[in-house]
């Protein structure tokens, strides 16, 4: 994601991406699993170790795929 990609969207804004650069770590990943999810069915009620979602949907393959390769890379 960058500026360019911005469509109205604040979090494409230069100042919300420079805030993100500053933030890190372990906490930050705690960030993302607790307060964010990607499913199409807007499932916050089960919690995977990738976050929370239905599980079936294609956005919750991505991001449990996308979570398994950082992981793996970790």
């Amino acid at each position: 994601m960058c500026e360019t990609d911005y469509s109205g969207y604040p979090d494409c804004r230069d100042d919300t991406l420079k805030a993100l650069q500053a933030i890190g770590g372990d906490g930050f990943v705690d960030l993302l699993i607790e307060d964010t999810h990607t499913c199409y069915l807007g499932d916050r009620t089960h919690r995977h170790d990738w976050g929370f979602g239905c599980g079936e949907c294609p956005a919750c393959g991505l991001r449990a795929e996308g979570f398994a390769r950082w992981k793996g890379a970790r």
